[in-house]
């Protein structure tokens, strides 16, 4: 049946240098369908199960075997250190939602249910499209200047800014500073106005 040909497991492992992610079959006949490729002047299509050519399954033949990884990470310190991460990273998506509604300088999206989060610098007295422009551009200085990197959403119409918290050991402080930075942007492209607005003016 097709519930139990699905992948059991699809997931991102924050754990490894680089990013890697394991799509894992309860029926490893239907992984050679999930990816199939067509390149006759590669392989030989009526060969099956060949487990060892990843070329086969995969849209990138290029890169270093990073499951290596996981699964060296898997051998040395067992399955559980995949559960550790992603209750850490999803404890710093919790903890940053607390910051941000607790400082009136910005607003938050939804209550994340993972890792990413979802918010915005308030504008003072500022229209929805100014106040759109505002993320657009605090976002672009934040990457010109090298520091921090940030995406941006659009969600019912409004620009958001977006983070991932992807990285187990990121601290209050490091979330506390891209804040502040978010702050100081928005208050170089505005003037007085957020830092008004930060006071409820």
């Amino acid at each position: 049946s097709a519930a139990s040909s699905a992948p059991a497991i699809c997931g991102t492992y924050g754990a490894t240098p680089a990013l890697a992610t394991a799509v894992v079959f309860r029926e490893s006949a239907s992984s050679w369908a999930a990816f199939e490729q067509k390149a006759a002047y590669l392989w030989d299509a009526n060969q099956q199960g060949e487990w060892f050519n990843v070329g086969r399954r995969t849209f990138e033949c290029t890169k270093v075997a990073i499951s290596l990884k996981i699964a060296a990470i898997w051998r040395t310190h067992g399955v559980e250190i995949f559960a550790e991460n992603l209750r850490r990273v999803h404890a710093n998506a919790s903890l940053f939602e607390t910051m941000l509604r607790a400082d009136s300088r910005f607003e938050i999206a939804v209550s994340p249910e993972s890792n990413i989060v979802c918010f915005r610098l308030k504008g003072c007295s500022m229209s929805e499209s100014d106040e759109d422009a505002l993320q657009v551009a605090v976002r672009r200085e934040m990457i010109s200047s090298g520091e921090w990197y940030i995406v941006q959403t659009t969600l019912a119409g409004r620009v958001w800014l977006r983070t991932a918290l992807m990285n187990p050991f990121t601290k209050e402080s490091d979330l506390q500073g891209l804040l502040e930075k978010v702050a100081a942007y928005g208050a170089r492209e505005v003037g007085p106005a957020v830092s008004l607005a930060s006071r409820g003016l």
